[in-house]
């Protein structure tokens, strides 16, 4: 038995498992009620579950409530949800291709989550753009930090963790078909623009997310970081007419990390100076 320890609990989530679900169910309930500035309308419920969310992976302090917003459409559905795969960008390795982990389980404060071996030597067959590259995983925080907000919700489940870089959508599109067959889940883990200042970052951030509802597989990594990824899963959705919508949006200045310390205004406006965008979307049939 193989384990992946957590790399960024501590750091980008709580290190214990009783703050960390309290802290999740506490983001759940905000992201019922954001604001205008981070709410875009609620979209109707759709009759089926999602085959595909786009979430952020920022701390959950920054980006903590749109993840929230994206994976409160998996509620209905939970108790059917058995197999995760996430696939995020490579922060810490120049990867070539995807790298899948060879470790049989991925661990978080809230425990382990079994690895679908199975599932993974599958897509090694398909796919020449694979490789495993436990390296690619070990530090990688953009897959990490959506397993403890699925462990909250789901009874039950293995995981197929796939870390993406440098790679072309055609193969991505083919993972993401062959998961889809098998009635997998998929989560992209992305956040959108980076570093820019609030304003700018808004209107940057609203172009891209036009970019992604219509469907266009030719996203930069100036508009999200996890651009390969969703170019392959939004040519993977226009082959197979599924839908998607655009569930919240907010970026980092709007976070209220600010308020109970002096001088919040000040440092809200020396935060905004630079800002992350972030983006949940959620794919049906």
């Amino acid at each position: 038995m193989s384990i992946r320890q957590a790399a960024v609990a501590g750091l980008f989530y709580p290190a214990q498992a009783t703050e960390l679900q309290h802290d999740i169910s506490d983001l759940f309930l905000q992201s019922e009620s954001l604001s205008a500035t981070e709410k875009v309308g609620k979209t109707p419920a759709p009759q089926t579950p999602p085959c595909a969310l786009i979430v952020p992976h920022a701390g959950y302090c920054y980006s903590g409530i749109i993840a929230a917003c994206a994976y409160s459409q998996l509620k209905p559905w939970a108790k059917n949800i058995h197999k995760v795969a996430i696939l995020g960008p490579s922060h810490r390795v120049a990867l070539q291709g995807m790298a899948l982990s060879k470790a049989t389980f991925f661990q978080t404060p809230l425990g382990d989550i079994a690895i679908d071996v199975k599932t993974q030597d599958t897509l090694m067959q398909l796919c020449s753009s694979l490789q495993y590259q436990d390296q690619a995983h070990a530090y990688e925080h953009s897959l990490e930090v959506h397993l403890p907000f699925l462990q909250q919700l789901l009874a039950d489940f293995s995981l197929i963790p796939i870390v993406v870089g440098d790679c072309e959508a055609e193969a991505v599109k083919l993972v993401i078909q062959t998961l889809w067959k098998e009635k997998i889940l998929v989560i992209i883990s992305s956040d959108l623009s980076h570093f820019l200042a609030y304003e700018s970052a808004n209107k940057k951030d609203k172009n891209t997310i036009t970019h992604i509802l219509q469907m266009h597989h030719t996203l930069h990594g100036e508009q999200a970081c996890g651009c390969r990824p969703i170019n392959g899963l939004l040519l993977a959705a226009e082959e197979q007419q599924i839908k998607i919508n655009l569930l919240a949006y907010a970026n980092s200045g709007d976070s209220k990390l600010d308020n109970q310390i002096n001088n919040a205004d000040t440092a809200m406006a020396e935060r905004k100076k630079q800002v992350v965008g972030y983006g949940a979307f959620s794919l049906y049939q």
